[in-house]
């Protein structure tokens, strides 16, 4: 098996509720707060790095 190590500088970010406005037309907007997009982003590009862009099969089980 193989293993994959990166660090996440900084204090960890817990992943916020999508938030949900609604519009002046009656309808529904949902939007995840950029906290978390940048964070989730942040971490998409540091295990990139690590792995030299690996990327999984589809199905594929992890243990994390």
């Amino acid at each position: 098996m193989k293993s994959i190590n990166f660090i996440i500088p900084g204090s960890p970010v817990g992943k916020a509720r999508p938030k949900v406005v609604r519009l002046k037309n009656g309808f529904s907007h949902t939007y995840t707060p950029d906290k978390t997009v940048s964070y989730e982003e942040l971490t998409r590009q540091r295990y990139l790095s690590a792995t030299n862009n690996f990327r999984f099969e589809d199905g594929a089980q992890l243990c994390i």
